[in-house]
């Protein structure tokens, strides 16, 4: 009965350690999948920010093209705005000064 019974522990002994390196290897394996999922994780959202920023980036160039074109025509408008408001004031002055030099030399 005794024999028995060791032999017995040592069945439940080989069993432990045959579930203990089984668990150890997948345990491993686990570890191992979750470092390659995190790689994939950490790359995927590495890209997506850079596609992000530039998306980003190019609305900004977007923008500002939009914002110095506007300016400009803004600019071209209010020269030309000007020059029209002005011109028959140098007309007026050109006229008078022509005039007054002719008196002058008469």
């Amino acid at each position: 009965m005794a024999a028995e019974a060791f032999e017995k522990i040592k069945n439940a002994e080989a069993q432990a350690r045959e579930i203990k390196q089984t668990a150890a290897v997948r345990a491993k394996a686990i570890i191992a999948d979750a470092n390659t999922r995190g790689t994939e994780l950490y790359n995927e959202a590495v890209g997506k920010a850079d596609k992000k920023y530039k998306e980003a980036l190019e609305d900004a160039s977007a923008k500002s093209e939009k914002y110095v074109e506007e300016t400009r025509r803004k600019a071209r408008y209010e020269a030309d705005k000007l020059k029209s408001d002005l011109s028959p004031a140098v007309d007026s002055a050109a006229d008078y000064v022509v005039e007054r030099f002719t008196e002058l030399w008469q």
